[in-house]
């Protein structure tokens, strides 16, 4: 049985269902075989999310958004909005989350 077919119908946020990998790994125009490489996993689980034969852990769905919002260089505030979204636990006072996404220098850097 097929991951999104356990799914309910009303369940957007997580995970992305195998279309919607789909959508935006060729929407960055990557092959499966270099977003496969980009996340350090097997070309065959890029194709088990795509299928639906297997959920993306929640760390892999959102280094994926994340992927995509950067690639497509969304607005800081856009890019703000989705952040604080999918990562609830971050909050403005603890980290400039424009200046992380935008500047990957800041991806180094640890917070104080």
């Amino acid at each position: 049985m097929k991951c999104a077919d356990r799914r309910k119908p009303d369940s957007k946020r997580l995970p992305m269902a195998g279309n919607e990998i789909r959508f935006l790994r060729k929407n960055m125009g990557l092959t499966g075989k270099r977003l496969s490489e980009i996340m350090a996993v097997d070309n065959a689980t890029i194709s088990r999310w795509e299928r639906d034969f297997q959920q993306p852990a929640k760390a892999h769905d959102h280094f994926i958004r994340l992927l995509y919002i950067t690639e497509k260089r969304v607005s800081a505030d856009q890019a703000k909005q989705i952040v604080e979204s999918v990562f609830p636990g971050i909050k403005p006072e603890t980290k400039d989350i424009t200046d992380m996404i935008l500047n990957p220098a800041a991806w180094t850097t640890r917070p104080t």
